[in-house]
């Protein structure tokens, strides 16, 4: 924000509402993109390079040129706002693709519960790195152009490096193991997407997914938005303390995240994500005792309430993510298609929108309180509505997400199960065949009579349409 109101010449409005924009072009675009990149194993080049790691290659010359036009000064509103749409397009392509790289490249749930805690390390290692280097830079240059410059490069060097030793290190399901409807071709089941988008919501196991991830979300967008209000303007604290509280939690998470990704493999992903949750809840109902009675040697109680919260949401994160590498199987008992993108895609969508509009209604509630810009003080009004949303609100999401994962029953076992049918049935199992354990997991994870399951794309559309015209 710093650069384009100094070096761009833009508003503060124009800079937020550049941002907001990008966002939800973003978000629009990873549906789009899921479906795309599902379907490209069709194509000549999803045959010979890959479905997936095919746009980690492609990505990289699009990235090199485009990156650097995001930084050039004094171009105007127009092309700030075309040029910065464009490149939050396409940075969801790396963000879609490699999350279905976990199911592309194993069926085995421990090893999925190491990659994706590998990835997340390696996230928050990468994070903590480059949230240094532009101090650096202005350490180095000062609050010059050249400071911009340099961190520029230097990013644009290192996500190309690591877009194409993604490239490398990883692999996909071989294309025999994938379906696609006969006689259609990629550009005809695109035309499809919306029948797609809608029929992930038929299986029972990614709606519950989908609200708990929502919870997850919801509680960590609020708190991430109103802690510092809730530490200056409530506990009247300095801003430091939010930096101190911070640094220490974020030393601290690859120590919690060891811990989750081993108490993840020892359980299961629901259990996993109940146990943060419920940290989060105790932290949540401390932080409103902290507000209303304000005991002795507060700051220490709040970097310690800050450290126990990062270790909650840790787990919640971690559990989140795991659990999303299971429904592509479900939903491919359900379709005979592999749809890793496409429910990347929803996830990307829902994390965007949920975020935009919370943040959005929060500047609202704010407003409304009577919030005041750049005061030390704020009315009673402001005051006891900062900690109500700090406290009750991701109170009442954490709760809503425990309630949520107590039905959510896609565990490893039942996992292993689908798996086994899935393998049945594609080496020429007949589904009359199916014995009772199978079909009654096949139809609690999928919401769906066994009947109706492992069709034609087209059939089963059709029967639901049908369905729902009946009913």
């Amino acid at each position: 924000m710093y650069y384009y109101t100094t070096y761009a010449g833009l508003s503060i409005m124009a800079v937020g509402t550049l941002f907001a924009i990008s966002k939800l072009a973003g978000a629009f675009f990873s549906l789009f993109f899921g479906e795309l990149s599902d379907k490209f194993g069709q194509t000549r080049l999803g045959k010979k390079f890959g479905r997936r790691r095919f746009w980690l290659l492609a990505i990289i010359p699009v990235h090199t040129i485009l990156f650097p036009l995001v930084w050039l000064p004094g171009m105007g509103v127009a092309y700030y706002y075309f040029i910065y749409i464009l490149y939050n397009c396409v940075l969801r392509v790396p963000q879609i693709i490699i999350p279905t790289l976990t199911t592309e490249m194993t069926t085995d749930s421990t090893v999925r519960a190491k990659i994706e805690g590998m990835k997340q390390a390696v996230g928050a290692i990468a994070t903590t790195a480059l949230s240094a280097l532009p101090g650096i830079m202005f350490l180095y240059f000062g609050k010059d152009l050249a400071a911009f410059t340099w961190t520029m490069i230097i990013c644009d060097v290192l996500a190309c490096v690591a877009l194409f030793l993604q490239y490398k290190w990883s692999f996909e399901r071989p294309a025999e193991e994938l379906h696609f409807t006969p006689g259609r071709s990629a550009w005809q089941e695109m035309k499809l997407m919306f029948r797609d988008l809608g029929s992930t919501l038929r299986v029972r196991a990614f709606r519950q997914l989908l609200a708990m991830f929502v919870a997850q979300i919801s509680e960590r967008t609020i708190s991430g938005y109103v802690n510092t209000y809730f530490i200056i303007f409530v506990m009247l604290m300095s801003p430091t303390v939010v930096a101190g509280a911070n640094s220490v939690a974020y030393l601290l998470g690859l120590l919690f995240l060891s811990f989750f990704l081993w108490y993840t493999i020892k359980t299961d992903g629901a259990t996993s994500f109940r146990l943060g949750a419920w940290v989060t809840l105790l932290v949540f109902a401390a932080f409103a005792w902290l507000a209303l009675v304000r005991p002795p040697h507060a700051e220490i109680w709040l970097i310690g309430l800050t450290i126990v919260l990062n270790f909650g949401k840790t787990g919640i994160a971690n559990a989140s993510f795991y659990l999303m590498s299971f429904i592509p199987d479900v939903d491919e008992m359900v379709t005979r298609e592999r749809r890793e993108a496409l429910f990347s895609g929803v996830f990307n969508f829902v994390d965007t929108v949920i975020q935009a509009s919370i943040m959005f209604t929060l500047g609202l509630v704010l407003s409304a309180t009577g919030f005041q810009q750049g005061v030390d003080v704020q009315p009673e009004s402001t005051v006891t509505s900062i900690i109500a949303i700090y406290t009750c609100v991701p109170f009442c999401f954490g709760l809503w997400g425990i309630i949520i994962s107590k039905r959510f029953k896609l565990n490893r076992e039942n996992h292993l199960i689908v798996l086994q049918e899935i393998a049945r049935l594609k080496n020429g199992g007949d589904r009359s065949a199916v014995d009772p354990q199978t079909r009654a997991t096949v139809e609690l994870l999928t919401g769906l009579p066994y009947e109706q399951c492992w069709q034609e794309p087209a059939a089963a559309t059709e029967h639901h349409v049908a369905a729902a015209a009946a009913r």
